[in-house]
């Protein structure tokens, strides 16, 4: 009974948090893990707090997202200027930075078509869970597997008493040819 009471606080705390900021929590050694990588153009922002923590701490981070307000999350904070533009165009629009995608949309097409546009100088900041979680697509996960591979890894699951068990993966494209 003591575990499903600390389980359903963990799901309330991440909930509001989520509310409020969007689906990463923010901690210094993700912070200090992503700095070497930036700057980024972060695609499907959400809220743009991702950006905003990158940026207030001195790692250049330009928040993008289709949407203003995220239909199919209830989003109640906004940070910053979020530019209204599709992964795609983002990606095209800031080629020369690196791509942080987190916590993409369960089943839906845009994450997967982001992929295409990344660029060979390009490397992606993924944060979500494995193929089979609740981030992106099977198309996503068969795509990326496919034509990406893995360079750096760095564990974060803080949300494991809820069974979410996502990461930051460090990807770029495959030399294919």
């Amino acid at each position: 009974m003591e575990a499903r009471k600390l389980r359903d606080a963990v799901w309330s705390e991440r909930n509001v948090h989520i509310s409020q900021k969007g689906f990463v929590q923010m901690t210094k050694p993700l912070i200090e893990f992503m700095r070497p990588y930036g700057p980024f153009v972060d695609v499907g922002a959400g809220t743009g707090w991702m950006s905003k923590v990158l940026n207030d701490n001195g790692i250049g981070c330009l928040p993008t997202d289709r949407y203003k307000r995220t239909p199919d999350y209830a989003f109640e904070k906004f940070y910053g200027d979020i530019e209204r533009l599709r992964g795609c165009a983002a990606i095209e629009k800031y080629d020369k930075r690196n791509v942080i995608m987190s916590w993409p949309s369960y089943n839906a097409e845009w994450p997967t078509r982001a992929l295409y546009a990344i660029n060979p100088d390009q490397k992606l900041m993924y944060l979500g869970e494995r193929h089979g979680g609740c981030t992106g697509s099977d198309k996503f996960h068969e795509y990326l597997e496919r034509h990406f591979e893995e360079i750096d890894w760095f564990g974060y699951a803080v949300w494991d008493e809820c069974y979410i068990r996502d990461s930051l993966s460090v990807f770029r494209r495959k030399h294919e040819g």
